[in-house]
């Protein structure tokens, strides 16, 4: 659970910018048998404002190596991630995420 609270930058193929946060979780499905999750948040600047989207993907999908790589494949779109410092990275999630 190497990228869990971090939060990084972002810019995508069309030089918009906004924010990734990360989660990660184990917990158990409906029959008991353990599970692990990657969440993502993320919000994009648009004009004057934000627009929000999610994504949870199950711990055997590749979000790990996007998140190490530092490009997120976000439905189609890529996004190149900047890990930001700790101080930074909760000021944009208490704006943004909280």
């Amino acid at each position: 659970m190497a990228h869990d609270g971090r939060v990084a930058s972002v810019v995508d193929s069309r030089g918009r910018t906004g924010y990734l946060l990360v989660r990660e979780w184990r917990g158990a499905d409906r029959s008991g048998e353990r599970v692990a999750s990657v969440d993502l948040a993320l919000v994009m600047r648009t004009g004057d404002g934000w627009e929000f989207s999610d994504r949870a993907d199950p711990a055997d999908h590749d979000t790990a190596a996007e998140l190490e790589r530092g490009v997120v494949d976000w439905y189609g779109e890529p996004l190149a991630l900047t890990w930001l410092p700790a101080d930074r990275a909760a000021e944009v999630e208490a704006e943004h995420f909280a």
